[in-house]
């Protein structure tokens, strides 16, 4: 491997792990600091998602407007659905909060969609795998709790199959290279001309 594309992939490794650090932190503020234990963040991120493809498919248009678009409308559509559901109205602090960590989810996801384009998927998928530490230490930190023997199994698996299909993936693509053809040379000598 080249040293311009271990340095390509370092970048799209640390991209990636940049995304799931600004995760942990942004869930990290919405569950610890507010004290609001909701998992709908899963729906409105399936709601964000669906929005951006139906701006970018049927209005025609372009990426930024869709990106810049997409979050104010899911707020708006969450700040719809507070009086409904019965919510406690939380104060400017606490809206201050979410905003940050929506912002931080908005760059990260911003930011794995640029190594998912510049990197290999094989080789861009295991990093992804860097949320996890990030996850331990933030579920240390905010609340105090220590992973126990099934979550240590499970984030084991996790991360064994990611090795795997690492390690798998990049013994096919050599064995690929070994069985290519090799490549012209770029300068190849110019035929010779019959003499008259």
């Amino acid at each position: 491997m080249s040293m311009q594309a271990l340095l390509g992939q370092l970048l799209v490794g640390l991209i990636n792990g940049s995304f799931y650090a600004m995760l942990s932190l942004g869930l990290a503020i919405i569950f610890g600091l507010l004290g609001i234990v909701n998992v709908a963040q899963g729906s409105f991120y399936m709601l964000g998602a669906f929005g951006s493809w139906m701006l970018l498919r049927w209005t025609g248009l372009g990426y930024w407007p869709a990106f810049v678009l997409t979050p104010i409308g899911v707020g708006l559509f969450g700040g719809v659905l507070i009086p409904i559901q019965g919510t406690v109205p939380i104060g400017a602090a606490e809206i201050g909060l979410i905003v940050f960590a929506a912002c931080c989810l908005l760059c990260g996801y911003f930011l794995v969609v640029v190594a998912m384009q510049h990197g290999e998927v094989s080789v861009v998928t295991p990093f992804r795998y860097v949320f996890i530490p990030f996850s331990i230490v933030t579920g240390f930190v905010v609340w105090r709790e220590v992973p126990d023997a099934i979550t240590v199994l499970g984030i084991g698996i996790i991360i064994a199959t990611g090795v795997y299909t690492f390690v798998r993936e990049r013994r096919l693509a050599l064995a690929r290279a070994r069985t290519a053809a090799p490549p012209a040379h770029p300068i190849a000598p110019a035929p010779a001309e019959p003499r008259a």
